[in-house]
């Protein structure tokens, strides 16, 4: 608490010494006789203390100022502190796409009354402090994050509460997708106690109405997690992260239910909305990495195998199975290990036969494939060198955590996604280079918010390319689809 009060003090001393004198600042700032760097709708100082920003009316120049030349190196002022202190967010993150069937629009779960508790609310907060929180990592520093920080932070933000609640739901939800079925009883979670909490033998199925409580807690906390993006600083920058991080576990966690749902109608397009949302919030990320390197949410920035040594490396001393290599490897690991260098290959130089076509979609699956490569030397690495000791999956898998495995959509290159439009050849091939990278995630099983999630999209990219009868393509496809097809129980192991 300390270092908090400490940090605050510093932060506030920053930005007031950037602000030039004024005669033009917000009621509140001249009340508490401050400088105000006159940022509308909300100064930097009244953002900082978390106070109402109320401003005079706007009038004409007044006193000596001229109005052309004056007024223009005020609008500079601002918008460069703007920029400073609100940096570009990108677009603003969209809520995602459910078919949750005929559950009533207005929300089928329990509500309270006037002064009544919200029992479903206190479950699913219960449910993410004993269950989910401690499920996110397998890494004892971001587990503490998960455990701590986050809610802690959720304590005080009522966006971040509805998204804590909208990730604690879908975890709740999460253990009775597995045997694909629909959930068709609703919880009355008054009566029937969380898993968490209660009777693990209880036996409790999940219908619309749930999905509809989470979806509505996701689409509440998004709605106010873009004002808190919208008026991004110092004050509000490691509460935009901290949503930012739940917002993108709930994206991974829901692709499992929305696949659900596809199957009960008909097989849907792969969904890509989740990486437009990751690449959205990643441009905060990068544009404020010297300081959240430093925050309270430090930890989350940190990967000891995110990097290239793999590259030192002799390619065939990446690929060699030794008994070490098998040691605590779960099959699917092991299935990948096998075949990743082959099949990359393959992959690269079908690639390279479409040389005479479409350059500009070319250099953007090139630009892929490099991502590719690097992301899938990097297991190999990971499972070659990392920790012999190592007994189990979840073991391994912790240190394939460490290799940032997940974040590849967030380097994804700009123009990629756009090569996936226009159907032919090329956009065929676009779709199999996903389906490379939904592997990835496909490995990471003992990680509830991904597990099942990604072998559906590449499920949907086979089925794609197998409509569009290119027999090499068709080929390609083989491996993923063979890699998903192995047992990944994460209590079976290879030693």
């Amino acid at each position: 608490m300390a270092t908090d009060s400490q940090s605050d003090r510093a932060t506030r001393k920053r930005i007031r010494a950037r602000h030039s004198k004024s005669r033009k600042g917000c009621f509140t700032c001249k009340g508490r006789r401050v400088k105000c760097d006159e940022i509308k709708p909300t100064c930097g100082a009244c953002a900082l203390r978390g106070e109402p920003c109320d401003w005079p009316a706007e009038t004409g120049s007044q006193g000596h100022d001229t109005p052309g030349r004056s007024q223009a190196g005020s609008d500079r002022t601002g918008r460069a502190q703007a920029r400073r202190d609100q940096p570009k967010s990108g677009p603003s993150p969209h809520a995602l796409q459910f078919d949750i069937g005929a559950s009533d629009p207005a929300g089928g779960g329990w509500t309270p009354r006037p002064g009544q508790l919200n029992m479903v609310d206190l479950q699913l907060h219960a449910h993410f402090m004993l269950h989910t929180s401690k499920h996110m990592s397998l890494n004892p520093r971001r587990q503490r994050i998960w455990e701590t920080v986050v809610p802690r932070f959720a304590m005080r933000n009522e966006a971040l509460m509805h998204l804590l609640l909208a990730l604690a739901g879908l975890d709740y939800a999460s253990d009775w997708t597995a045997d694909q079925q629909l959930p068709r009883v609703s919880p009355d979670m008054e009566s029937q106690p969380s898993p968490a909490i209660g009777d693990p033998e209880h036996d409790h199925t999940l219908d619309a109405a749930y999905l509809q409580i989470i979806v509505e807690h996701h689409q509440r906390g998004l709605e106010a997690f873009r004002t808190e993006l919208a008026n991004l600083s110092s004050a509000n920058l490691n509460l935009v992260f901290a949503g930012s991080l739940m917002l993108v576990a709930f994206a991974l966690a829901s692709l499992r239910i929305r696949n659900l749902s596809d199957a009960h109608s008909q097989p849907g397009q792969p969904r890509l909305d989740w990486i437009f949302l990751i690449q959205g919030l990643c441009t905060v990320i990068k544009q404020n990495w010297p300081e959240l390197r430093m925050g309270p949410l430090r930890d989350m920035t940190q990967y000891s195998y995110a990097n290239d040594d793999w590259r030192m490396y002799p390619r065939d001393a990446l690929c060699s199975v030794s008994v070490s290599v098998r040691r605590g490897c779960s099959p699917r690991l092991l299935a990948f290990y096998r075949g990743a260098d082959d099949a990359l290959t393959q992959l690269v130089a079908y690639h390279e036969s479409l040389a005479s076509r479409q350059r500009q979609i070319l250099a953007e699956q090139k630009a892929a494939l490099e991502l590719l490569e690097s992301m899938y030397m990097r297991a190999l690495s990971v499972v070659r060198f990392s920790d012999e000791g190592r007994e189990s999956p979840c073991d391994v898998q912790a240190d394939l955590e460490d290799a940032a495995l997940i974040g590849w959509a967030e380097f994804l290159p700009e123009g990629f996604l756009d090569t996936l439009a226009g159907g032919g050849v090329c956009s065929t091939l676009s779709y199999v280079i996903l389906a490379y990278f939904h592997l990835l995630f496909a490995l990471l099983d003992s990680f509830w918010y991904v597990k099942g999630g990604f072998d559906g999209e590449i499920v949907k990219i086979k089925a794609l390319v197998d409509t569009s009868g290119e027999g090499e393509l068709m080929l390609l496809m083989q491996w993923p689809v063979s890699v998903i097809a192995v047992d990944h129980d994460p209590g079976s192991v290879i030693v």
